[in-house]
């Protein structure tokens, strides 16, 4: 059983573009940032993220919610209906979220640790963090400040 957390800082999805395959059949995707493997079922669709290249499965409900169609196989994030997550730097190495256990840090990359709509934590890649969301109150800015010490500085 997951616990449910919230965390103060909130941050907003900038807009985004992936890639969304609808499979027939039921798949599996490796879990980048946890362990194990996640599930697609038949009718989902694989999503290939076009900002970093992480893939993972969505159904078509969670599709239509939080993407557009844009062109062939494209869509890019929803911004008539804005997407806001709590998120803080985690505590430990690892978390527990709703995929299972998620390192915190993989290959040096800092993880952040986001809430869902049900209040379950999950990882996020800072450096893709960074790119994606944008802080909406102070505690936000600080925090963005802090992940930005974390992360290998770019060459």
């Amino acid at each position: 059983m997951v616990e449910s957390v919230s965390f103060g800082a909130r941050f907003q999805k900038l807009p985004g573009k992936i890639t969304a395959k609808k499979m027939e059949e039921a798949f599996k995707v490796k879990n980048p940032w946890g362990e194990g493997m996640l599930e697609g079922k038949p009718g989902d669709s694989l999503v290939t993220n076009l900002l970093n290249g992480e893939q993972y499965p969505i159904g078509p409900k969670a599709l239509a919610d939080k993407y557009e169609h844009v062109s062939g196989d494209v869509f890019q994030t929803r911004m008539d209906k804005p997407v806001y997550i709590e998120a803080d730097l985690p505590k430990g190495d690892k978390i527990v979220s709703r995929e299972g256990v998620e390192k915190t840090n993989v290959n040096g990359i800092q993880a952040m640790e986001a809430i869902d709509a049900e209040g379950k934590p999950y990882a996020i890649p800072g450096d893709y963090f960074l790119k994606a969301y944008k802080a909406v109150d102070e505690e936000g800015r600080k925090i963005l400040e802090a992940l930005k010490a974390l992360l290998p500085k770019a060459e």
